[in-house]
């Protein structure tokens, strides 16, 4: 089994099983040979890693910061809404029974008007029976 190796890339050459050697995947297990590329990658330290990550998780957590205070800002202004609402809905009802007061007055005198005209005609059919009948 032979294993060579190329300085622009990781090139391998072999027969058997596949197998892993660092850079190179070497393939044996066909009756051939195969050519594997992988192309070399630049590694870049942990500490790199660790400062973008505490860079992403930093700029999330000041982003959930200015969203949950914009929520309770907007939870505020809704509740202020709310009960300018519930205000003018009790003037509203307010109004409503101010108004019905004096129709309800209006609509019982004009009954009782009614009712005490049909007494009187009532009462004048009466007497004009009873004058008849003399």
């Amino acid at each position: 089994m032979k294993l060579k190796s190329f300085p622009d890339a990781s090139f391998s050459f072999g027969f058997g099983g596949l197998s892993a050697f660092g850079p190179f995947l070497l393939t044996t297990s066909l009756p051939c040979v195969i050519l594997v590329l992988i192309p070399k990658r630049k590694v870049l330290p942990v500490i790199d890693y660790q400062i973008v990550l505490v860079i992403i998780l930093t700029l999330l957590t000041i982003n959930l910061i200015v969203v949950g205070i914009y929520v309770v800002t907007v939870l505020k202004e809704f509740r202020e809404t709310i009960k300018k609402m519930n205000r003018v809905l009790d003037n509203a009802e307010n109004i409503t029974d101010s108004v019905a007061g004096p129709i309800t007055a209006i609509s019982s005198l004009t009954t009782g008007i009614v009712s005490s005209l049909k007494v009187l005609g009532a009462i004048k059919d009466f007497k004009k029976g009873g004058k008849e009948g003399d």
